[in-house]
């Protein structure tokens, strides 16, 4: 975070071996002003320029020393520059006093304003390493301070040669964004006070607690391999809450990462917090309480930092394809619309896997561009399949994270006039967990888009937790059951499930898209339950824009 900035000048004359340091420091200093001197008589005397030299020492005193070594190496080097040095050496002409007690005095002046100014220099950076230590509103030790304590940790296990042992365990808050958007920024502040202190108290002496993000926490424990399990699970715990906040009952959604040093390799400090968060972060990623650190995780960054490295190029070189997969009426079988899947095509031929490309496009922001190019790329193939006479709805899946994208409403409104699309012509599809990640931002944009006439649908419904009197606050018209419950609807348990969601969503007044349907068994049971619209390998696979129209022109409804 912070281990990159210029050093304190005052902190190298603290801790072991100041004293090696400042005697060096002075020795080297009084070698550099007797040869300022030396060079001084070499080259003529005082009557020529070379006596400027001398400001260069007393400035390097005044930054190591400030004030005191200023003036101290200012009054060495006028004493050196003075009555025994002569003005003119071959003449043999000496200094009047007037002359070197005046230059004296300048250069006094010079080390003690240089030495003013340092010290001013080094306080501010005292203070500002201070700052960088503490977290300004939680009062929380940071992601420096635990950078700092991990240095120490391992100096000390170097000096003694002892086996210093320390783990991390990195708390990531899941639902912070909507923990803010209910209580508000500064009680969400007191909520990550009371989730360390309930950290600290778990700690009970052996180790601290920094916060390394807006909504992390990282705990540091000097403990044995036994042990770090048990404090895992009970820092879950301890974390969830309830948690009083604001008059509120409060419970914390957390991820947990944990990384160890040495076991892992001999990290340097800034090398075992990446390690830590990436262990947190793959918690999250796979919706597990805890994950360890391992080597895999950094094959896997690579790998995924190498695609990313193309991604971006493929994006702004068009090189990405859309496929389309045809929406069916169930009753009449009539197609009333495709759904565009953004596929990514290889030097050999084939594709990369959508699972390979965009998880990792969400995570740096890619997603931004990915998803802005599925959208035009869809509205241009839609706009010439309707100068051929072919009228479809195109449906586009975006990314939860494109809420927080500040282009992507403007950009949407952009594209609805340019292509000039009439009300229904391009579907937003939006997962169910998405809506409550930031649900009065979601609100906003799918309501505003609404009005201009853009469908909105819920993908995956029934794998999420949003609330039914969340879905009547948005401008939503369909619900799109999750392919899991309808490829295994004769399994125990699922066909009520997906008959519950097709009443649930004619109740609310919604249209139903079953997804995942490969049989025509799974096909009549659905028109069965009065399903809308279907979708899947048994109708017809995503294509290419070219191969889609053949298939439509060939196809022929059989009801």
């Amino acid at each position: 975070m912070l281990s990159g900035q210029i050093p304190n000048l005052v902190e190298w004359r603290r801790g072991p071996g100041a004293t090696r340091r400042v005697l060096l420091a002075a020795l080297l200093l009084t070698t550099a002003i007797v040869g300022v001197g030396a060079v001084v008589y070499s080259t003529g005397g005082t009557a020529y320029t070379w006596p400027y030299l001398m400001i260069l020492p007393i400035l390097v005193a005044a930054a190591l020393f400030q004030v005191t070594g200023g003036v101290v190496a200012a009054l060495a080097g006028g004493l050196v520059l003075g009555p025994f040095m002569p003005l003119e050496v071959s003449e043999g002409m000496t200094q009047s006093t007037p002359n070197w007690l005046l230059r004296m005095g300048v250069l006094v002046g010079i080390g003690a304003f240089a030495g003013l100014l340092f010290s001013i220099v080094a306080r501010q950076m005292t203070r500002l390493q201070e700052y960088a230590r503490v977290d300004p509103q939680t009062g929380l030790p940071s992601e420096y301070a635990l950078e700092q304590a991990l240095t120490q940790l391992m100096v000390a296990g170097e000096n003694s040669r002892s086996d210093v042992r320390c783990y991390l365990l990195a708390v990531y808050i899941n639902n912070y964004g909507s923990i803010t958007t209910l209580l508000g920024p500064d009680n969400t502040t007191g909520l990550i006070r009371s989730v360390a202190r309930e950290l600290d108290g778990l700690a009970e002496g052996r180790g601290k607690i920094f916060q390394t993000g807006t909504d992390q926490l990282v705990l540091l424990l000097q403990t044995n391999r036994r042990e770090v399990l048990r404090s895992a699970r009970e820092a879950i715990a301890a974390a969830q809450g309830p948690h009083r906040i604001g008059g509120e009952q409060v419970y914390v959604d957390v991820h947990v990462g944990a990384a160890a040093y040495p076991f892992h390799e001999a990290d340097e400090p800034v090398m075992l917090i990446r390690k830590v968060k990436a262990a947190m972060f793959l918690a999250r990623e796979q919706d597990r309480a805890y994950a360890t650190y391992d080597r895999s995780l950094d094959e896997a960054g690579q790998r995924q930092s190498t695609l990313l490295g193309k991604l971006r190029p493929a994006i702004e070189s068009n090189r990405l394809e859309l496929h389309y997969q045809p929406k069916l009426d169930m009753e009449s079988g009539e197609v009333v619309g495709v759904e565009a899947l953004v596929r990514w095509p290889r030097g050999d031929g084939s594709l990369t896997p959508p699972g390979e490309f965009i998880p990792p496009a969400e995570q740096s922001g890619l997603i931004h561009p990915l998803t802005r190019w599925v959208i035009e790329a869809a509205l241009e193939q839609q706009a010439l399949w309707r100068s051929r006479g072919i009228g479809l709805a195109v449906a586009v899946n975006i990314s939860p994270r494109n809420f927080g994208d500040e282009e992507f409403l403007p950009f949407v409104r952009e594209v609805f006039h340019d292509y000039n699309l009439a009300p229904g012509d391009l579907e937003l599809e939006i997962t169910e967990n998405a809506l409550m990640r930031n649900p009065g931002q979601v609100a906003r944009i799918v309501n505003e888009l609404a009005e201009l006439g853009i469908a909105f649908s819920i993908d995956d419904f029934g794998t999420g937790y949003s609330s039914l009197a969340y879905l009547e606050q948005l401008s939503v018209e369909t619900l799109k059951i999750d392919q899991t419950f309808v490829r295994q609807i004769e399994g125990p348990g699922n066909a009520p499930i997906v008959r519950g969601s097709i009443l649930l969503a004619h109740s609310l007044g919604l249209k139903v898209v079953a997804e995942g349907i490969e049989t025509d068994a799974v096909a009549d049971t659905l028109r069965e339950m009065d399903c809308d619209v279907g979708q899947g390998y048994g109708f017809c696979r995503p294509q290419p824009a070219a191969k889609l129209e053949q298939w439509l022109t060939d196809y022929r409804p059989l009801h």
